[in-house]
């Protein structure tokens, strides 16, 4: 797939990726639901993209981390960031920094 809205295009993978949700704000509270985003294909040697799009990352292997999510359901039953796939980095997926401990 390529995000065509951005100049150049960019080429990206779709992935789900599980929460356990811990609080909403708006909506009925599941235990889990998936977030579908978006992560940047590998580039191609020797070619770097200046000003490319803020895609949502998450690595469980850097531990439990919890987040702010701004995100709408899809009509497969997933969601996804309220401000789109182009940057969602930006406006709807914030890392909350702080205590974790997960009383």
């Amino acid at each position: 797939m390529t995000l065509q809205d951005i100049s150049p295009p960019v080429r990206v993978i779709g992935v789900n990726t599980e929460f356990q949700t811990l609080f909403v704000l708006k909506g009925s509270k599941r235990q889990r639901f998936k977030l579908h985003h978006y992560r940047e294909q590998p580039p191609k040697p020797n070619v770097i993209v200046m000003g490319g799009p803020a895609l949502a990352t998450f690595d469980p292997a850097k531990g439990r981390k919890r987040y702010l999510l701004f995100l709408v359901r899809e009509a497969d039953g997933r969601f996804a960031p309220v401000s789109g796939q182009k940057d969602p980095a930006n406006i709807s997926v914030q890392e909350v920094f702080g205590d974790t401990d997960d009383n």
